[in-house]
């Protein structure tokens, strides 16, 4: 396996390691190494970062570049070029607000005030920070306003904790609910992650066709009003 990574990398101009995981020294074969940091979230990455040996490291912003550099300054000191920052970004001509095809497809009121959790419906991946960042607002908006935001979280198909599963006869069907719109059960969120939400938010019970779960800010409020979020 060794030799086989060695020959697909010197056929490359370069080896890129997302996420800094894996380290893949090994099989450099004279080719600059680079790894992606973009927080360090996950234990290995922040173990990756501070034994990383290679060329470069990229990274997503201007913080998270200054956040590296003060990690391993006290390891290493890092030339000026080490680091380079590529801002991540998105066609503000595609994604902007007011879109009515998209808010249709999502079953968004034209109102209503979409704020996106774009990663895998995990805690670790902040999931409860983003549920305690919309209930904060509570604070900070009004009453009325306040009662038009929705979270949006996409569900990922590829992962057992956020998808919908694949049972031995292929993706399972959606059912029918009241009104006519087809949506996905509870449970392929994972029952262990709803379990875990909906002693603590008020959550909706079914996921919308389009595999996203809207959670309500007004009913958010109601229940922060009796239940503390930490």
């Amino acid at each position: 396996m060794v030799d086989l990574l060695t020959e697909e990398v010197r056929r490359h101009d370069g080896l890129y390691v997302h996420d800094l995981n894996l380290r893949f020294d090994f099989v450099r074969a004279d080719r600059p190494l680079v790894g992606g940091v973009y927080d360090f979230v996950y234990p290995h990455t922040l173990a990756g970062t501070i034994a990383f040996g290679g060329d470069r490291l990229g990274t997503n912003s201007d913080y998270m570049g200054a956040w590296i550099r003060e990690t391993l300054r006290r390891r290493c000191s890092l030339p000026d070029h080490a680091i380079r920052v590529v801002n991540t970004g998105f066609d503000t001509t595609r994604y902007r607000p007011g879109l009515r095809s998209m808010r249709e497809r999502l079953a968004l009121a034209p109102e209503a005030i979409a704020v996106l959790f774009p990663h895998c419906p995990e805690e670790s991946k902040g999931l409860h920070d983003a549920i305690r960042v919309i209930a904060a607002l509570r604070e900070r908006l009004s009453a009325e306003m306040f009662a038009r935001v929705r979270l949006l979280v996409p569900v990922w198909p590829d992962r057992p904790g956020g998808a919908c599963p694949q049972g031995r006869s292929g993706r399972r069907r959606r059912r029918r609910g009241p009104s006519g719109r087809g949506y996905w059960p509870a449970r392929t969120m994972g029952e262990d992650l709803l379990d875990q939400l909906r002693g603590r938010y008020p959550l909706s019970t079914a996921l919308q066709e389009t595999r996203t779960r809207f959670w309500d800010a007004g009913a958010i409020r109601a229940r922060l009003s009796r239940r503390r979020v930490c």
